[in-house]
């Protein structure tokens, strides 16, 4: 199966942006988020010693998933997982890069989770914060 990125430039000094992205639900691991940073409307250099890099994710139901992501070729790149694909309807997003006590986030961009043609009423959303748990 094909592996599905969505190129995204994302500001860092504003608070949000208009870019907005559309994934089915039932969708999970066939789908990653790829951002070039900029600032100043320059792209951004983004440090890769000593940070860590998340994406940061408030679905449709107001729960939230933390997602590590990485850093490849100046770009921070997202897994897109199933809690995340849970609820149907719009979601917020953003990339946040933290190194000490101090965080770097981007601008907010809209995601929209499509609903899926058959789905089950047993399914439960609920906020994911392994890669949180697994960093204590």
């Amino acid at each position: 199966m094909a592996l599905i990125y969505h190129e995204l430039y994302i500001p860092l000094d504003t608070e949000s942006t208009f870019d907005y992205i559309a994934i089915k639900q039932g969708d999970a691991g066939s789908h990653k988020l790829r951002a070039t940073l900029i600032s100043n409307n320059s792209v951004y250099t983004i440090p890769t010693s000593n940070v860590a890099h998340y994406f940061k994710f408030r679905k449709p139901d107001n729960t939230y998933v933390l997602v590590q992501a990485t850093v490849t070729n100046n770009q921070i790149i997202a897994d897109v997982t199933e809690e995340m694909l849970r609820v149907s309807g719009t979601g917020r997003g953003e990339f946040m890069i933290v190194q000490g006590n101090t965080e770097l986030k981007s601008a907010t961009f809209y995601f929209k989770t499509v609903p899926q043609t058959y789905t089950s009423d047993d399914v439960i959303s609920s906020s994911d914060f392994s890669t949180f748990a697994s960093l204590l």
